[in-house]
């Protein structure tokens, strides 16, 4: 029977609204990313892209937006 990881759902969304991706946090709860992306699905949180994941700055996507 496979060990139950039980990990504190409103811990790993905080990490990850808070910046952290799902690579990291499951590093943090020694699990996998599939997981974690699991908990963040079923609680309706939007899920990062990989672009989005990369990036090191913090951009304005709508800087131009008025013109």
């Amino acid at each position: 029977m496979p060990n139950k990881i039980y990990l504190n759902n409103q811990e790993v969304i905080s990490l990850y609204l808070n910046g952290f991706n799902s690579i990291q946090i499951a590093k943090m709860f020694n699990c996998s990313k599939q997981i974690i992306l699991k908990i963040l699905k079923e609680n309706n949180v939007p899920i990062r892209n990989n672009s989005h994941c990369q990036q090191k700055y913090k951009i304005d996507e709508n800087v131009f937006e008025n013109i």
